[in-house]
């Protein structure tokens, strides 16, 4: 069963980032899950991370390279254990791990990363290779968060609405509810001084404004149950001082968390939104994070 819509594009692979840690085992096991259950192709990817190994010798790297399609015949193995009908390809990166998944990844894909990897330190609650790919991927992004190692939603997913360059990503988490028999939450957080600027608003224009946002977002959310007809929706507005706080509480005992990338216009470090980027850290189960459209 796939979560696409009459008309809306056909769904590619899922593509999954594999190392040899245990956040990568977890990755594989929720990515194959969902593969199965969308009747989508498994594709399994690792970086070998040896395109800029002038410095090693031959031998060197060649023995990386073999280490490194080991993994990738471990991984495909161990798929067609549990779900021996499952289609799976492999594909092995010269690049580092985030270049593997992004070079694999198209719009229509499905990508899914481990939180943290082998490398790294070990307090980092989200890995580097997870920040990457979630950052710069054309398609939805999972971060495979929590100890859940199967695709089960259970019971819920959970999805943020700020305005409406987040209806794609709610529709996305439509389509995986509808996908396992689960219920939508969406939930908007709103808080005054993000409208308010510099000025201090008196208590009539408050209500106003909160008014105003209340109905936009009531709005939306009587979109997606128009196009998802059946699909069991419950929706939240929520003031609070801290989105990222309240959509982790709201996910507390979900399976699934979707929010839209809101990536900033900065030539350096990672593109990602403050507020996806705390919810990759501190969110108990899987996050998906799907691109806003350009704009």
């Amino acid at each position: 069963m796939n979560t696409s819509e009459p008309g809306s594009p056909v769904p590619g692979r899922v593509v999954v980032g594999v190392d040899s840690s245990p956040g990568g085992g977890r990755a594989l096991r929720w990515a194959a899950h969902e593969a199965a259950r969308q009747d989508r192709v498994l594709h399994i990817v690792h970086g070998a991370d040896v395109t800029y190994a002038d410095y090693i010798v031959g031998e060197a790297v060649r023995l990386i390279t073999e280490a490194a399609r080991v993994v990738l015949v471990d991984a495909a193995e161990e798929v067609g254990e549990y779900l021996p009908d499952l289609p799976v390809t492999t594909a092995l990166s010269q690049g580092p791990g985030y270049e593997a998944v992004l070079e694999a990844s198209e719009p229509n894909d499905l990508a899914v990363v481990g939180s943290r990897g082998r490398g790294g330190f070990a307090g980092l609650l989200l890995g580097s290779v997870s920040l990457s790919v979630a950052a710069r991927a054309s398609c939805p992004v999972v971060v495979v968060r929590g100890s859940r190692e199967d695709s089960a939603p259970a019971g819920e997913v959970v999805a943020g609405l700020r305005d409406e360059q987040d209806i794609p990503a709610v529709r996305f988490a439509a389509g995986i509810a509808r996908c396992h028999r689960a219920g939508l939450r969406i939930v908007r957080v709103w808080r005054l001084f993000d409208q308010a600027g510099a000025s201090i608003p008196m208590f009539d224009e408050m209500a106003a404004t909160r008014e105003a946002e209340a109905k936009a977002f009531a709005g939306l959310v009587d979109r997606v149950r128009r196009e998802f007809p059946g699909l069991p929706v419950t929706d939240e507005f929520v003031e609070g001082s801290s989105p990222a706080g309240t959509l982790v509480h709201a996910a507390a005992r979900a399976g699934l968390l979707v929010v839209g990338a809101r990536r900033p216009h900065s030539r350096v470090g990672l593109r990602i939104g403050r507020v996806t980027h705390a919810v990759l850290h501190h969110a108990d189960c899987p996050v998906v994070v799907v691109p806003r459209p350009a704009g």
